[in-house]
Protein backbone atom coordinates (compact mmCIF):
# COMPACT_ATOMS: atom_id res chain seq x y z
CA UNK A 1 0.00 0.00 0.00
CA UNK A 2 1.74 3.20 -1.40
CA UNK A 3 0.16 5.44 1.58
CA UNK A 4 1.68 2.69 4.52
CA UNK A 5 5.13 3.00 2.59
CA UNK A 6 5.37 6.94 2.48
CA UNK A 7 4.04 6.91 5.86
CA UNK A 8 6.81 4.32 7.02
CA UNK A 9 9.76 7.01 4.99
CA UNK A 10 8.08 10.13 6.57
CA UNK A 11 8.71 8.37 10.45
CA UNK A 12 11.85 7.29 9.33
CA UNK A 13 13.27 10.96 8.36
CA UNK A 14 11.05 12.59 11.70
CA UNK A 15 13.10 9.64 13.56
CA UNK A 16 16.39 10.60 12.57
CA UNK A 17 15.89 13.93 13.52
CA UNK A 18 13.89 13.58 16.78
CA UNK A 19 17.09 10.83 17.71
CA UNK A 20 20.21 13.29 16.70
CA UNK A 21 22.88 13.76 19.15
CA UNK A 22 24.36 16.71 20.32
CA UNK A 23 28.04 16.79 21.51
CA UNK A 24 28.58 19.73 23.64
CA UNK A 25 31.31 20.91 26.79
CA UNK A 26 30.82 18.88 29.85
CA UNK A 27 30.18 22.39 31.81
CA UNK A 28 27.78 23.70 29.55
CA UNK A 29 23.87 24.34 31.21
CA UNK A 30 20.99 22.25 30.56
CA UNK A 31 19.42 25.07 29.17
CA UNK A 32 22.24 25.82 26.51
CA UNK A 33 22.47 22.21 25.38
CA UNK A 34 18.78 22.18 25.11
CA UNK A 35 18.92 25.25 22.33
CA UNK A 36 22.30 23.90 20.86
CA UNK A 37 20.18 20.45 20.13
CA UNK A 38 17.29 22.08 19.19
CA UNK A 39 19.17 24.11 16.79
CA UNK A 40 21.17 21.13 15.19
CA UNK A 41 17.73 19.58 14.64
CA UNK A 42 16.39 22.67 12.84
CA UNK A 43 19.21 22.62 10.34
CA UNK A 44 19.17 18.92 9.64
CA UNK A 45 15.48 18.95 9.67
CA UNK A 46 16.14 21.78 6.64
CA UNK A 47 19.09 19.64 5.04
CA UNK A 48 16.63 16.53 5.11
CA UNK A 49 13.72 18.23 3.77
CA UNK A 50 14.44 18.13 -0.09
CA UNK A 51 15.41 14.53 0.33
CA UNK A 52 12.37 13.96 1.81
CA UNK A 53 10.16 15.52 -1.19
CA UNK A 54 12.16 13.48 -3.62
CA UNK A 55 11.31 10.10 -1.74
CA UNK A 56 7.69 10.72 -1.75
CA UNK A 57 7.49 12.49 -5.37
CA UNK A 58 9.11 8.90 -5.96
CA UNK A 59 5.66 7.92 -5.19
CA UNK A 60 3.83 10.34 -7.70
CA UNK A 61 1.76 9.38 -10.61
CA UNK A 62 3.44 10.09 -12.94
CA UNK A 63 6.99 8.13 -11.56
CA UNK A 64 5.88 4.81 -11.62
CA UNK A 65 8.52 3.51 -14.12
CA UNK A 66 11.36 5.12 -11.97
CA UNK A 67 10.24 5.05 -8.33
CA UNK A 68 12.67 2.95 -7.15
CA UNK A 69 15.44 4.13 -8.51
CA UNK A 70 14.45 7.64 -7.41
CA UNK A 71 14.85 6.30 -3.55
CA UNK A 72 17.93 4.31 -4.40
CA UNK A 73 18.88 8.03 -5.37
CA UNK A 74 17.86 9.44 -1.75
CA UNK A 75 19.85 6.79 -0.15
CA UNK A 76 22.92 7.41 -2.21
CA UNK A 77 21.83 11.44 -1.38
CA UNK A 78 22.00 10.77 2.39
CA UNK A 79 25.99 9.03 2.19
CA UNK A 80 26.63 11.79 0.53
CA UNK A 81 28.53 14.33 3.57
CA UNK A 82 29.03 17.53 1.17
CA UNK A 83 24.41 17.36 1.38
CA UNK A 84 24.19 15.84 4.86
CA UNK A 85 26.36 16.13 8.29
CA UNK A 86 26.89 12.54 8.74
CA UNK A 87 25.21 12.29 12.70
CA UNK A 88 24.76 8.93 14.12
CA UNK A 89 20.91 9.63 13.27
CA UNK A 90 21.25 9.84 9.86
CA UNK A 91 23.54 7.29 8.93
CA UNK A 92 21.30 4.96 11.20
CA UNK A 93 18.62 6.45 8.57
CA UNK A 94 20.34 5.94 5.64
CA UNK A 95 20.92 1.91 6.01
CA UNK A 96 17.41 1.56 7.78
CA UNK A 97 16.06 3.09 4.27
CA UNK A 98 18.33 0.87 2.65
CA UNK A 99 17.21 -1.98 4.22
CA UNK A 100 13.72 -0.74 3.36
CA UNK A 101 13.95 -0.34 -0.17
CA UNK A 102 15.84 -3.63 -0.67
CA UNK A 103 13.23 -5.75 1.06
CA UNK A 104 10.04 -3.50 -0.43
CA UNK A 105 11.75 -3.17 -4.21
CA UNK A 106 9.92 -5.87 -6.17
CA UNK A 107 6.36 -5.32 -4.31
CA UNK A 108 6.77 -1.31 -5.59
CA UNK A 109 7.39 -2.27 -8.93
CA UNK A 110 4.83 -4.87 -9.03
CA UNK A 111 1.85 -2.74 -7.21
CA UNK A 112 2.86 0.39 -10.13
CA UNK A 113 3.26 -1.32 -12.89
CA UNK A 114 -0.49 -3.32 -12.10
CA UNK A 115 -1.46 0.51 -11.17
CA UNK A 116 -0.37 1.22 -14.50
CA UNK A 117 -1.04 -1.44 -16.69
CA UNK A 118 -4.57 -2.91 -14.91
CA UNK A 119 -5.59 0.08 -13.06
CA UNK A 120 -5.55 -1.75 -9.53
CA UNK A 121 -5.74 0.71 -7.39
CA UNK A 122 -2.60 1.60 -5.28
CA UNK A 123 -4.01 2.14 -1.56
CA UNK A 124 -6.60 0.13 0.54
CA UNK A 125 -8.65 2.78 1.32
CA UNK A 126 -11.38 0.72 1.55
CA UNK A 127 -10.12 -1.13 4.42
CA UNK A 128 -9.09 1.63 6.19
CA UNK A 129 -11.88 2.70 6.16
CA UNK A 130 -13.59 -0.21 7.24
CA UNK A 131 -10.53 -0.88 10.08
CA UNK A 132 -11.40 2.70 11.40
CA UNK A 133 -15.11 2.12 11.84
CA UNK A 134 -14.61 -1.27 13.56
CA UNK A 135 -11.71 -0.09 15.94
CA UNK A 136 -13.73 1.99 18.38
CA UNK A 137 -16.57 -0.73 18.44
CA UNK A 138 -13.69 -3.18 19.25
CA UNK A 139 -12.28 -1.23 22.13
CA UNK A 140 -15.62 -1.16 23.41
CA UNK A 141 -16.92 -4.81 22.79
CA UNK A 142 -14.15 -5.82 24.98
CA UNK A 143 -15.67 -5.17 27.91
CA UNK A 144 -18.66 -7.10 27.13
CA UNK A 145 -19.01 -10.97 27.59
CA UNK A 146 -18.71 -13.18 24.59
CA UNK A 147 -22.63 -13.29 23.48
CA UNK A 148 -22.73 -9.79 23.73
CA UNK A 149 -19.84 -8.49 21.65
CA UNK A 150 -20.79 -10.87 19.36
CA UNK A 151 -24.57 -9.68 19.10
CA UNK A 152 -23.18 -6.01 18.97
CA UNK A 153 -20.63 -6.42 15.80
CA UNK A 154 -23.70 -8.09 14.26
CA UNK A 155 -25.15 -4.90 14.79
CA UNK A 156 -22.30 -2.71 13.41
CA UNK A 157 -22.22 -5.09 9.84
CA UNK A 158 -25.81 -4.72 10.08
CA UNK A 159 -25.50 -1.22 9.90
CA UNK A 160 -22.69 -1.06 7.78
CA UNK A 161 -25.20 -3.47 5.03
CA UNK A 162 -27.95 -1.01 5.30
CA UNK A 163 -25.43 2.16 4.98
CA UNK A 164 -26.14 4.46 1.83
CA UNK A 165 -22.73 5.62 0.35
CA UNK A 166 -23.20 8.89 0.10
CA UNK A 167 -20.25 9.46 -2.45
CA UNK A 168 -17.57 7.24 -4.45
CA UNK A 169 -18.54 4.92 -7.38
CA UNK A 170 -21.48 3.37 -4.80
CA UNK A 171 -23.22 6.48 -4.63
CA UNK A 172 -27.02 6.27 -3.14
CA UNK A 173 -26.83 2.20 -2.90
CA UNK A 174 -26.54 0.43 -0.03
CA UNK A 175 -24.59 -3.34 0.50
CA UNK A 176 -27.82 -4.91 0.36
CA UNK A 177 -28.85 -3.28 -2.95
CA UNK A 178 -25.45 -3.72 -4.88
CA UNK A 179 -25.83 -7.84 -3.65
CA UNK A 180 -29.49 -7.55 -4.95
CA UNK A 181 -30.99 -9.07 -2.02
CA UNK A 182 -34.83 -8.50 -2.19
CA UNK A 183 -35.95 -7.42 1.42
CA UNK A 184 -39.63 -7.71 0.49
CA UNK A 185 -39.06 -11.57 -0.25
Amino acid sequence: DMVHLMRQIIRLFDEAVREVTLDVPKGLPHKERKKQRALKQRLLRKRLRPILTVALTAFAPGYESVCVLMLEGVVSQLRDPDLVLQTASVQRLTTRLERFVNKHSPAINTLLELAVTEGTPKTTNALESKNGLFKPFSRLAKSFLLTTGQAFFAGVALMENFDVKERGIHQETSAIQRAGVNLDD
